[in-house]
């Protein structure tokens, strides 16, 4: 009798054991997920900046200063080099407004 109870503790562990394991992959997955789409949302506002700058001609310093904290990010969390190049240009861009003589 012990051990078929042992052998029904034995099973009961190792299901418990593959039910953790396989919520386990399924939370890495989903992380994976949410990584890659945060990571594609930061791209993207990243670019709108750089294109709403590029077109008004200048980054005002806070503007500047929240893209540098969203590229920072982008990096961390895997973004690859192609906003870089953006990230440069962006950094170029004056910080005010140059007034243009009449």
């Amino acid at each position: 009798m012990d051990w078929l109870l042992q052998s029904i503790a034995t099973n009961l562990v190792w299901a418990a054991l593959g039910a953790m394991m396989s919520y386990i992959l399924f939370l890495r997955k989903q992380l994976k997920s949410m990584k890659n789409a945060l990571v594609a949302l930061l791209r993207n506002a990243i670019v709108s900046a750089y294109n709403k700058s590029v077109e008004r001609k200048f980054a005002p310093i806070f503007e500047r200063e929240n893209v540098q904290k969203l590229f920072d990010e982008y990096k961390i969390l895997g973004g690859n080099g192609t906003i870089d190049h953006l990230i440069d240009e962006f950094h170029e861009l004056p910080t005010h407004q140059i007034e243009q003589a009449p």
